[in-house]
């Protein structure tokens, strides 16, 4: 912002401040550390070298500036006029200074939503560039209840500003106020006259200020500080879970059983029905913070909510509340979209939901408040009531495959992978786009993604059996890494920070830890910034069940590993030709059973476990220490035995797992569906599993702890 300051002193120290930063940096620590900084406010990228000089920065910024370069001998001539006008006694210079003192910015997680009819003025303001941006056609008590921001400045401040609060009052009628506002009224607000002064005296364009009366320099100059600081607006209406004393909403979770809890073998609570479930596979589930929901994605093209607290009142079925349509009715483009992907935002009741006609929707499940006058051993969490949209977005870059949130300080940030290998975010807040990152086409398309914990670091996997690590802070991918499979790694998943094994302590608070599921029905853990294979966890193949450790096939005893790749570079060729890419798409495995779904936690207070679901139909519970309590929770036939786990030592670390199971005895020996032929004693049990392949996991912790599963029929279950 010091580049664009009306003063030509501030501007000048600025550069020469620059330059010489340039001169001591690289190329390449000076595109990560400096320019990555500048580029918002450049036309385009400057040449750098020794000997750039400083009427070629000031030419790239994306704002002309007033008084013009000034080089030489003249310099030490506009240093004494800056200095003259400062002494001036100049009353609007004053007010200006006076404001620089006085702009308070609270802490927006506790401060009030934004005025819904402002998200009407964001969304036309980016379909017609044209217009001027919603902040400069903002008066004094507007800019406070948009940004909300504390004001404190001379007494007309509020009463006189030429747009604003006057011009809101007289074009958006009281009710829509609360509303969306009608596109017209938009458009005619952002374009008049006044609001183009205003961007133009926060462009330093300060004769703009003789043409509007003598309030509007404040207006400007606040303006220009909220651009400058880049203060986010208010957040809309999420539906957060925290109340105004600060307290989080809904359930509680049992720490004591959290820290003990394993789940049971074949033990089904509940399931959805053909007649109340999806019509097509449910591809992703996701659970809200405060377990009061969860949301499923289908391939019939629609999301349904589900309450947690619905399923213990109902007899073991499974019923949706509310179902959302919207991928589905906009007839135009979008009658066969399929949604790919789920994700619920931090801290609130809003979803975003990514489907295959390239369009992004966020959208927000209305809760009805539980009743305060109820015991707190009868008192219900709150329930599913409404929805309502918030954000409708289109790239045309083929499908929208997956999508994820984390917030910031002062940012509420959606990052979403495209068909075409890009990774777009958006802040819900500002609508910016905060980072963009691009993955090269002969990597394969992205199958899954997932950002950290601490939300510096993505990791994408593609279907050519890559994993790339992205920093966020800089953009830049940092990792390139394939997968000893060489086939499609269909599903990559987040491992706890701690981690404790065998007497081995790794404190993994800053180091990317992830689940990788690929083929031959194999899951690991692998470190993404080193690569290494921390565990293994592998099927055998039946025909294997009686084949001793020493006599397996060494690729049957031997953990994966990761092949490094250099980062490629924009400029870089492809890295594979064409019938190379051909080749790579070809799954050289013989096992076609692939990990398709993956949940687990690394603790070193409770257990660490991974509960995996394939494309055999089966779910099962790996614990990472010992082989002896790993066990099939879903899958198993009737009549077929259960399978035996055990752990192979590497360097004394268990770091292989494998699972044997037995051949399936003929049918002749099996028990029939309805007598038993060994006991006859009754119908026998039906089978709870899946009839389809697994394609989601997810954990619930309350109101108590379970596994939510969903297949590729279309069915979700939930297990205890």
């Amino acid at each position: 912002p010091l580049l664009l300051h009306q003063s030509y002193s501030v501007r000048f120290c600025a550069g020469c401040l620059i330059l010489q930063t340039w001169r001591i940096l690289d190329h390449t620590d000076a595109e990560v550390f400096v320019n990555i900084l500048l580029r918002p406010y450049l036309r385009y990228n400057p040449s750098l070298g020794k000997s750039t000089p400083l009427s070629h920065l000031f030419a790239c910024l994306e704002m002309s500036l007033s008084g013009g370069i000034v080089e030489g001998n003249d310099i030490e001539m506009q240093r004494r006029e800056t200095v003259t006008q400062s002494q001036n006694k100049n009353p609007e210079l004053d007010v200006l200074v006076k404001l620089a003192r006085v702009l308070l910015v609270p802490n927006t997680e506790h401060a009030s939503r934004m005025p819904k009819w402002y998200e009407s003025f964001q969304k036309y303001s980016d379909l017609y560039p044209d217009l001027s941006l919603p902040l400069f056609s903002l008066g004094g008590v507007s800019l406070q209840s948009v940004y909300g921001v504390n004001i404190t400045a001379s007494t007309n401040f509020s009463d006189q500003s030429f747009i604003g609060t006057d011009m809101i009052s007289t074009s958006i009628r009281p009710e829509e106020q609360s509303g969306d506002v009608d596109e017209d009224i938009v458009v005619g607000i952002l374009s008049r006259t006044e609001a183009k002064i205003a961007a133009s005296a926060c462009k330093g364009e300060w004769g703009s200020s003789s043409v509007i009366d003598g309030i509007a320099p404040e207006n400007a100059i606040i303006a220009n500080k909220i651009k400058a600081l880049k203060i986010p607006p208010l957040s809309p209406n999420l539906g957060n879970l925290i109340t105004d004393s600060g307290a989080f909403s809904g359930f509680d979770v049992n720490m004591s059983m959290k820290t003990s809890w394993v789940p049971k073998e074949d033990n089904l609570i509940a399931s959805t029905t053909l007649s109340s479930g999806h019509s097509s596979s449910v591809v992703r589930m996701a659970v809200s913070h405060d377990y009061s929901f969860f949301v499923s994605a289908s391939h019939d093209g629609t999301s349904k909510v589900f309450e947690l607290r619905q399923m213990q009142e109902t007899g073991g079925e499974i019923q949706s509340s509310l179902t959302y349509e919207g991928h589905t009715s906009q007839q135009e483009f979008s009658h066969h979209a399929r949604v790919n992907d789920v994700s619920i935002l931090e801290k609130s009741h809003s979803v975003a939901t990514a489907a295959s006609d390239g369009s992004l929707h966020v959208w927000k499940v209305d809760m009805l408040p539980s009743n305060p006058n109820q015991t707190p051993t009868h008192k219900r969490a709150s329930s599913v009531s409404g929805l309502g949209t918030l954000r409708r977005v289109f790239h045309g870059e083929g499908e929208v495959l997956a999508v994820s949130h984390f917030n910031t300080q002062s940012a509420s940030i959606i990052t979403y992978a495209t068909q075409r290998g890009n990774i777009h975010s958006l802040d819900l807040r500002s609508t910016r786009h905060p980072f963009a990152l691009s993955l090269s086409p002969d990597l394969g398309y992205l199958t899954d993604m997932q950002v950290g914990d601490d939300h510096n670091w993505v990791v994408v996997s593609t279907s050519r059996g890559f994993l790339s690590l992205w920093d966020i802070r800089f953009q830049t991918m940092v990792k390139l890494w394939r997968h000893s499979r060489n086939s499609t790694i269909k599903r990559i998943a987040n491992a706890s920070v701690n981690y404790s094994n065998g007497g081995r302590n790794i404190n993994e608070a800053s180091r990317p830890l992830i689940f990788v599921g690929s083929s031959n029905n194999e899951a690991s853990l692998f470190d993404i910034s080193a690569g290494d294979c921390l565990q293994c966890y592998r099927v055998l193949d039946p025909s294997l069940s009686f084949i001793d450790q020493a006599a397996l096939p060494f690729e049957h005893r031997s953990v994966p590993h990761l092949e490094s790749f250099d980062v490629p570079s924009p400029r870089s060729p492809r890295r594979f030709s064409l019938g190379g890419a051909l080749e790579m798409s070809v799954t050289k495995s013989s096992n076609k059973d692939f990990v398709n779904a993956l949940v687990g936690s690394i603790s070193r207070d409770g257990p660490s476990y991974l509960i995996a679901g394939s494309s055999d139909r089966m779910i099962r519970y790996w614990d990472l220490n010992s082989a002896s309590k790993c066990f099939c929770l879903s899958g198993l036939g009737r009549g077929q035995a259960p399978p035996n786990f055990e752990q192979i030592n590497h360097d004394g670390i268990f770091q292989l797992f494998l699972c044997r199971h037995r051949p399936l005895p003929p049918a002749r020996m099996t028990e029939s569906g309805n007598v038993p032929l060994r006991n006859r004693q009754g119908i026998a049990r039906s089978d709870n599993g899946h009839s389809d392949e697994i394609l989601d996991l997810k954990l619930i912790e309350s109101p108590s702890f379970g596994v939510l599963s969903s297949s590729r029929d279309g069915i979700i279950k939930l297990w205890n």
